[in-house]
């Protein structure tokens, strides 16, 4: 008897991949291509209860049926996409408390020469603040990720970048708070943000494998996460640029540089 499928609704999928972040409870791998799993295998039970994220390939091992040749069964899933959920939650608080670095306080403002120029507006100043901020923010992820970067072990060289990652993704969230809200495809700048990294993993990963997963070798998990970290890198110095491009009493150029050194080290 053929199931009843109902479709997720987008709102619905869109939470359920965010508090995933974009990636499988089971095996964890950015980059592999993600889909939303019916646990009870009931396509019409669209409930978060009934939600969880798996990569292509772990779900196949949801779908053997009988003896023991299943690997994924409802009471495995459910305990691995609990303790997922609650690790990507903790690691985004863990990063925001280096990314939400001077969300307020004395900015960079012109000089004494330029004292009939009108000050910046406060929103302005907050701005600056925290954009002046960031370089030594981004200094300090590295400083804490750098005996995983460094570590012999693949596992821990790949963690060390994914936390880096996660700070700088979470700098380009507060940065989107300067701009209109929703201003990201209509979707919150989180949610648009975890989907922007999710793709730059795919996308990195494919290059890092040209013919097919699995054919890389163990060097593509660590190259794949260097090259996501450069782009969000890259995002963080151009939305900067967009945000005070020709504004008074700030030096973009000498920000840039600043901001370009953590990553050199």
């Amino acid at each position: 008897m053929t199931k009843l499928r109902v479709p997720i609704p987008p709102e619905i999928a869109a939470a359920t991949l965010f508090a995933s972040d974009h990636t499988c409870c089971y095996c964890r791998e950015r980059g592999r291509p993600v889909q939303i799993h019916h646990i009870d295998e009931d396509p019409s039970n669209n409930g978060d209860e009934n939600l969880a994220v798996l990569c292509l390939l772990c779900h196949n091992d949801t779908q053997i049926k009988g003896g023991f040749g299943r690997k994924l069964n409802i009471e495995l899933v459910i305990q691995y996409r609990n303790d997922w959920l609650t690790r990507v939650l903790n690691r985004r608080n863990q990063a925001d408390e280096l990314a939400a670095v001077r969300m307020s306080g004395p900015a960079v403002l012109p000089s004494e020469s330029e004292e009939d120029e009108p000050l910046m507006e406060p929103a302005d100043e907050k701005l600056v603040s925290y954009v002046s901020a960031l370089p030594k923010a981004l200094a300090e992820a590295y400083r804490l990720a750098q005996p995983l970067r460094e570590s012999p072990n693949t596992f821990d060289m790949i963690q060390g970048s994914y936390d880096v990652i996660d700070v700088v993704v979470q700098m380009l969230t507060h940065l989107a708070s300067w701009l209109p809200e929703k201003h990201f495809d209509g979707r919150s700048s989180a949610e648009y943000f975890s989907e922007f990294v999710s793709i730059r993993f795919i996308w990195h990963r494919a290059l890092a494998e040209p013919c097919g997963v699995g054919t890389g070798g163990t060097i593509v998990g660590p190259a794949t996460a260097a090259h996501v970290l450069r782009d969000v890198e890259q995002a963080v110095a151009e939305m900067v640029t967009a945000l005070l491009w020709g504004r008074e009493g700030f030096g973009l150029k000498s920000w840039h540089r600043e901001w370009q050194q953590p990553g050199q080290q």
